[in-house]
């Protein structure tokens, strides 16, 4: 898995599989995103904004974020056109999914302290083959 990459890469059957990050936050069970017995999506994917740029906002607004970047994600940072100003990260506090894409980000970041273990593949592996069963992936 790429860390600077959105995308999440499993390896499943011996085969790569990827999955877009806004494609997993179309696809989220959570019950915020589904409806409770009918499991209808609670939200339209043409709700979610382009560039959901959650490190921008975390190093407008928390102090020291930025010295926890890696070189390489602060050169991507800068790429993307550094820090927000307060009326940007006010703009981006006010986005629909903007909570969601904070929550995203500090799990990314939790990702990379190599004294966190990820989940299991267990965890993902249910919804996987529900997807696959359904047909929204192949294999």
């Amino acid at each position: 898995m790429d860390p600077e990459s959105p995308d999440l890469e499993l390896v499943i059957g011996g085969r790569p599989a990827r999955f877009p990050a806004v494609w997993l936050r179309d696809n989220c069970p959570c019950p915020d995103c589904l409806a409770p017995g009918t499991g209808q999506k609670l939200n339209d994917i043409t709700d979610i904004p382009n560039g959901l740029a959650a490190k921008r906002y975390l190093c407008a607004t928390e102090p020291g974020y930025l010295g926890l970047l890696s070189a390489e994600s602060v050169r991507t940072l800068a790429l993307q056109g550094g820090p927000m100003t307060p009326e940007q990260a006010a703009a981006f506090r006010a986005l629909p999914y903007a909570r969601d894409a904070v929550a995203v980000r500090r799990w990314d970041d939790e990702a990379k302290d190599p004294s966190v273990a990820p989940p299991e593949f267990g965890h993902f592996e249910i919804l996987l083959r529900a997807l696959l069963e359904r047909g929204v992936l192949s294999s």
